[in-house]
């Protein structure tokens, strides 16, 4: 279960994960930072918590930010790859029989490659 809440706050940031809390001082005086509470399962917590123990992260924010980073990343090569499919499937159709198109594939790779 994830229970996300947003308000925003001028000098601290609070990230709620399984009943602890992080309190950092933020020194910005003019930039709005968005609060966030999230309720992670204890599979997920313990996995965020192994991260930060591994120092490979300072901090529980900074894990969930590399994962919604690497989601993000993920969903616009998806639909970078279907915007390709689409405009495949628009561009028509071939009488050409398999071999006939790795013939003419192989012709436009020592074209451009020359």
């Amino acid at each position: 279960m994830v229970i996300v809440t947003t308000e925003y706050l001028k000098h601290t940031e609070f990230f709620d994960v399984k009943n602890a809390i992080i309190h950092r001082k933020r020194n910005f005086e003019d930039q709005a930072m968005p609060r966030q509470t999230i309720t992670f399962s204890e599979p997920n917590h313990a996995w965020i918590q192994s991260k930060v123990d591994s120092r490979e992260f300072r901090n529980h924010t900074e894990v969930v930010n590399d994962v919604l980073r690497k989601t993000r990343e993920m969903e616009n090569g998806i639909e970078a790859i279907r915007h390709r499919l689409i405009a495949a499937e628009n561009s028509g159709f071939t009488d050409m029989t398999v071999d006939e198109i790795w013939e003419e594939a192989g012709q436009s790779a020592r074209i451009s490659s020359e």
